[in-house]
């Protein structure tokens, strides 16, 4: 019993280990106005150098405290808003977007339970400050996943300002430098397995790429971490006509939902049906799902455009080049061969 323990412990600090390095956005990006530095808490599991990974009771408060670094020489006000975990289209995890919603099963939402924060940093120093974790009176299964998201109020409004001063300028894009951080709870160490379901796919055309892109929703309060995905196409009534896609360092959220998509790679689509076998593995962890994708001929006209053209086999080509070299030459040799016996003989 007591081994059992230590080993759900020890895959618990690996789970907070391989979190952090997974999603964590905690690296201060170039041109930074600012830096972060979380603080430890006494209910930390693992370090907090990639965000807070927290083992919580119900119905408590917890003060989440970090300290702000100004690197400018005005004051810099940053803004601290709580973010949720997501899963992005090339199945890798996000904290960095405020705008991302609770997945489609989830009981908790962070943005509810974590209070945002606005922290005024004088030119070249720095500021102690927190923001208030309240969870609520329920038991939490598994993990709930998601960030703090740390931005430049003052950077932003610069921008927004430089923008508006140029009437003709070419972009109107605010772009600024952004620090996330991981949040994770749970309030035991029971080990789930994600619950992955995926949808039927269909063929889409982003910018001059024509990609398949598949609904997948992992409806469990655990991730699918470090895993691999493998897909096979096959063509209906063409078992030859087959394409392998293959996808490492798979990572889904809990409680999320995407459509991942992969690039189309050949140079001409055909109308028909495809048949797909999707396959998540991780360690004994297989997950197998078969789907159909129908391509109509008005879709082959409009996305065929976008494929590039079909590459010459030149392969072939050097191949018979050669074979003609070769019995030329043998022809060559024979016809010197022959003539050189005729004409010993006629010296004879």
């Amino acid at each position: 019993m007591r081994s059992s323990v230590i080993y759900r412990w020890l895959v618990v600090i690996a789970f907070a280990t391989f979190g952090f390095k997974q999603s964590s956005q905690g690296v201060q990006a170039n041109g930074g106005t600012f830096s972060i530095v979380p603080e430890q808490l006494d209910n930390q599991i693992g370090s907090a150098q990639g965000g807070w990974y927290l083992h919580v009771e119900p119905n408590q408060s917890y003060q989440l405290k970090f300290k702000v670094l100004n690197f400018t020489n005005k004051e810099n006000i940053v803004t601290v808003t709580p973010t949720i975990s997501k899963t992005t289209p090339n199945l890798q995890l996000a904290i960095d977007d405020p705008t991302a919603k609770v997945g489609p099963k989830s009981a908790f939402n962070l943005k509810k339970m974590v209070t945002k924060n606005e922290v005024a940093v004088p030119p070249k120093g720095s500021v102690e400050a927190s923001v208030t974790l309240k969870i609520p009176n329920q038991q939490m299964i598994g993990v709930v996943m998601g960030g703090l998201l740390f931005r430049s109020k003052t950077d932003v409004q610069a921008q927004k300002a430089k923008i508006e001063s140029q009437k003709h300028a070419s972009s109107t894009t605010v772009s600024t430098a952004a620090i996330a951080y991981d949040l994770i709870l749970r309030q035991d160490d029971a080990i789930l397995l994600p619950k992955l379901k995926l949808g039927n796919p269909t063929l889409a055309a982003n910018g001059q790429q024509v990609q398949i892109m598949t609904p997948l929703k992992n409806t469990a309060s655990y991730p699918f971490l470090q895993g691999k995905l493998k897909v096979k196409l096959t063509k209906t009534n063409f078992s030859r006509a087959k394409t392998n896609f293959h996808l490492d360092n798979v990572n889904i959220a809990s409680n999320s939902q995407t459509k991942f998509a992969l690039p189309w790679k050949k140079s001409k689509l055909v109308a028909g049906t495809y048949q797909l076998t999707y396959t998540f593995y991780r360690h004994k962890q297989h997950y197998v799902f078969h789907r159909q994708l129908h391509v109509s001929k008005q879709q082959i006209q409009k996305l065929n455009r976008l494929l590039p053209k079909a590459q010459r086999n030149y392969r072939n080509m050097i191949l018979i080049i050669m074979l003609l070299v070769i019995v030329l030459m043998g022809l060559i040799t024979w016809l010197v061969y022959y003539f050189g016996i005729n004409y010993s003989r006629r010296q004879k």
